[in-house]
């Protein structure tokens, strides 16, 4: 999905996404949601394919989006003020 390194949504979004698991995962790293996919979203990017089994890219991949975006369970209000 190499729209997604183009598009400050879609980068966002995952950022977002990204920021809130890692509050409850230590294997994670915090992030912040910016938009711009920058040496920390990379970083951010590979230690979620690492810790989830995928193979790490550090790309916004259609593997790695659809199991962060649709494959996740977050606690209930962790969105809040996103």
């Amino acid at each position: 999905m190499d729209f997604l390194y183009r598009a400050p949504g879609p980068i966002m979004e995952a950022q977002a996404r990204l920021r809130e698991l890692a509050k409850h995962d230590a294997a994670l790293l915090p992030l912040i949601a910016d938009g711009v996919f920058s040496r920390q979203t990379l970083e951010a990017v590979r230690a979620y394919q690492r810790a989830r089994g995928l193979p790490v890219t550090g790309q916004l991949d259609l593997a790695t989006w659809n199991r962060l975006m649709h494959g996740e369970q977050l606690p209930i209000g962790s969105l809040e003020g996103v």
